[in-house]
């Protein structure tokens, strides 16, 4: 079973942090005797950050060519884990899942059953 998940995050700090944390917790898990068969392989990928440019007219009368320009920056990780799921340890996906889930980002899961 492969899953991918998808962080973004607004503010570079909190989603770097958050990173940090879910790669501390995934390595812990592949060191437990619990879960050292569950996780294959896995892979932090860092995507391209997209930007938006917004201009605003700072009098909207007169002086057409006074603007205020601003950027907003979307910031982007992609988490792939290979896990070798059985029917005794199903309940590893959903620790997991809390786990990210409580970083407070913008969070897009795939599942790939193979």
């Amino acid at each position: 079973m492969e899953i991918k998940i998808k962080l973004s995050n607004y503010n570079k700090n909190n989603i770097e942090d958050s990173i940090k944390f879910i790669d501390k917790k995934i390595q812990f898990f592949m060191k437990d005797k619990n879960f050292i068969n569950i996780i294959k392989k896995y892979n932090i990928l860092k995507l391209p950050c997209t930007k938006k440019l917004y201009t605003v007219l700072r009098s909207p009368h007169v002086n057409k060519t006074a603007r205020d320009q601003f950027e907003l920056k979307q910031y982007k990780y992609l988490i792939k884990l290979k896990l070798n799921i059985t029917n005794q340890n199903k309940y590893f996906i959903i620790i997991l899942l809390k786990l990210i889930k409580s970083t407070n980002n913008f969070i897009n899961i795939e599942y790939i059953i193979k």
